[in-house]
């Protein structure tokens, strides 16, 4: 067993036994170490880690984690583990404009243009951001009809 796979295996055991800091410390050190070559299996640490920073009250490392794992699920084609973590981070933190912009990405990407463009409520730099991703794809540009001065 390499010594990447015992310290995840480890942090495992030290998370069930509830010891949240020392899991912690352990994912954070396996993530450094395979850095550039993490598995796909093994985004969701980031996850993980995100999770485990929330809960111990680093909230704002907590988003960093938490975008890489946007990052990282986009860049390998899994969208729809992208976008729900670009959602629960915004419920987190929903100034986050970054997270808006790598929502409307990876949304264009997958194919729900159409989404920038209905008449749910959206907050307004989000649907901003969605025409400006949809604008950079000429053949897809944003219906000139939306209206966001009915919005928040």
């Amino acid at each position: 067993m390499s010594n990447a796979a015992k310290l995840k295996k480890k942090a495992i055991e030290l998370e069930q036994k509830k010891q949240f800091d020392k899991a912690l410390a352990l994912y954070v050190q396996f993530l450094q170490e395979s850095d550039g070559a993490i598995d796909d299996a093994d985004i969701s640490l980031y996850n993980r880690v995100g999770d485990l920073m929330l809960r111990t009250g680093s909230s704002s490392d907590a988003l960093a984690y938490f975008e890489k794992a946007v990052d990282l699920y986009a860049e390998r084609g899994f969208h729809n583990n992208a976008i729900a973590l670009c959602n629960r981070v915004l419920r987190q933190a929903p100034g986050r404009a970054s997270i808006y912009y790598k929502l409307g990405k990876v949304s264009a990407q997958k194919g729900f243009k159409a989404e920038a463009r209905q008449s749910r409520p959206y907050p307004t730099a989000k649907r901003a951001i969605y025409t400006l991703i949809l604008a950079d794809r000429p053949q897809e540009t944003a219906s000139p009809q939306m209206n966001t001065d009915k919005h928040r």
